[in-house]
């Protein structure tokens, strides 16, 4: 198994304002969910100041680059893969987990034999869980990127994620 190693300098993360609490947070919902579209974590380790995510190695493409690179898709190939998406989704909230900062940038795409070809779709992947949250009931609060957020986030409101995510 091919693997990636993140490596995250606590010092440095803390000067660019990085929350360490969320890399904590990535790697309890990481370590919980086992999805075959989330990437898995394999291991994570802190020594000598460093923060170090073992994770499965994901060779594949963001979403948004392959859109950016290739342009619209056609619609039996976006219904796959927004299905795969579903499923990861839905994965994560049976298991009371919500992402809050799912967006193209955080879907990787993998195609069978590394070639991309939107008829050989392989699998996705969910990634970047640092805003992740196990989660019992509705939340609130302001987290995530803004372009992708409901308007409930933006106006204090109530968010009621079951209802929102599921239906």
């Amino acid at each position: 198994m091919n693997v990636a190693i993140k490596v995250i300098d606590i010092k440095i993360a803390k000067q660019n304002h990085v929350e360490i609490d969320e890399i904590h947070q990535e790697v309890k919902v990481l370590k919980e969910i086992d999805s075959p579209y989330v990437m898995k974590l394999i291991d994570s380790k802190i020594k000598d100041g460093k923060f170090y995510l073992v994770c499965e190695f994901i060779e594949g493409h963001e979403l948004i680059n392959l859109l950016e690179t290739y342009g619209p898709m056609n619609e039996d190939n976006a219904k796959s893969i927004f299905h795969k998406i579903m499923l990861g989704v839905s994965h994560m909230h049976q298991n009371n987990f919500i992402h809050r900062d799912l967006k193209l940038e955080n879907i990787f795409v993998i195609f069978k034999n590394n070639k991309v070809d939107f008829n050989n779709l392989d699998e996705i992947k969910i990634v970047d869980l640092g805003f992740g949250k196990k989660i019992w009931t509705p939340t609130s609060g302001f987290l995530g990127t803004p372009n992708y957020m409901p308007p409930e986030v933006f106006n204090g409101e109530y968010y009621d994620f079951i209802f929102i995510h599921l239906v």
